[in-house]
């Protein structure tokens, strides 16, 4: 019996420790846009993130979240192609926009932490594969 408890804590220990590394292999940029929790909105399906089921309960997001009901975020695997980091930066300020529309919430990190996420999202620069949906996922040819 002692041994099956002490096996079974071994175990545990062993899987615990490789899900932490698994954790440590992650760009910092990454953990970054986990930590603050931009895959509420958007997806890097390039990167195998998904949308979280959690959501914020700031009003003034709400507010926002609200007013642009319609408005899909979209997914950020070909950012890098896409957008310049300059711009990037200013657009998670609310200092830029995109067909007059600012970013729904502010980046609550600090600026190494927001400088990091813009050079993690920079080096997004994969177009995800679309889904043909006429053709039950597999691609027309």
């Amino acid at each position: 019996m002692k041994t099956l408890i002490f096996l079974g804590l071994a175990v545990s220990f062993f899987l615990c420790s490789q899900l932490k590394a698994d954790e440590k292999k992650l760009p910092e940029g990454q953990k970054i846009f986990l930590k603050y929790g931009c895959n509420e909105c958007h997806t890097v399906l390039a990167a195998s993130i998904g949308k979280s089921d959690k959501k914020s309960t700031d009003d003034e997001e709400e507010a926002a979240e609200k007013e642009n009901e319609a408005i899909k975020p979209p997914d950020l695997s070909n950012i890098g192609n896409e957008k310049k980091g300059e711009w990037v930066d200013l657009y998670l300020r609310k200092k830029e926009a995109i067909e007059g529309r600012k970013h729904k919430k502010r980046f609550k990190g600090n600026k190494e932490e927001k400088t990091t996420l813009v050079e993690w999202l920079g080096t997004l620069k994969t177009v995800p594969e679309v889904k043909d949906t006429k053709t039950d996922g597999k691609k027309a040819k």
